[in-house]
């Protein structure tokens, strides 16, 4: 009943899929904070290391191209 398929490959492509979700939402993420949110609640949810972090390189430019909508 068992299929010859390596963990490896599974792994791989989970491992890939959650890399592109997390890179679609943070993007989102971004491109939604700056249009809905004001300065104070986005100040309040920088606190999360995450958050930070995208933050961190939206202020460096490195999702300057993505957020051009």
């Amino acid at each position: 009943m068992r299929r010859n398929c390596p963990k490896f490959d599974f792994y791989k492509i989970v491992t890939a899929i959650l890399c592109a979700g997390f890179t679609v939402l943070s993007l989102f993420f971004c491109t939604f904070t700056q249009r809905f949110f004001n300065p104070a609640v986005v100040g309040l949810v920088s606190t999360t290391p995450i958050i930070r972090i995208i933050k961190t390189q939206m202020q460096y430019g490195i999702f300057y191209e993505e957020n051009k909508f």
